[in-house]
């Protein structure tokens, strides 16, 4: 299925992906599943931050669960010369709840 066959009350139950892109949602599946079009937006804004700090990325560790646990656990922290409007727009793209992250629309 690709992205473009999803309707919008499409929910997952499983994931697949590198770990440091993947949303908090993601690793633990809750019940009933999560939404996948707001996961997109969190691996565009880990993508993003990657790309304007040298590669450095926003929640990392040394194992698949430290960063499983950093995504849903710590705080964004974001450098000091990154703009403001960067900053904004890192953090609703980054935001734990997939609620308020923007849509691409």
């Amino acid at each position: 299925m690709s992205r473009g066959d999803l309707k919008k009350d499409t929910r997952l139950f499983d994931s697949e992906g590198t770990p440091c892109f993947t949303a908090p949602e993601c690793h633990i599946v809750e019940k009933d599943g999560y939404e996948p079009m707001p996961t997109d937006i969190w691996s565009i804004g880990v993508c993003l931050f990657a790309y304007c700090s040298e590669g450095k990325l926003p929640f990392y560790g040394e194992s698949e669960l430290e960063i499983q646990i950093a995504s849903r656990q710590k705080e964004l922290e974001l450098p000091e010369s990154f703009s403001a409007e960067l900053k904004e727009a890192l953090k609703v793209m980054l935001n734990k709840d997939p609620s308020k992250r923007p849509t691409a629309e």
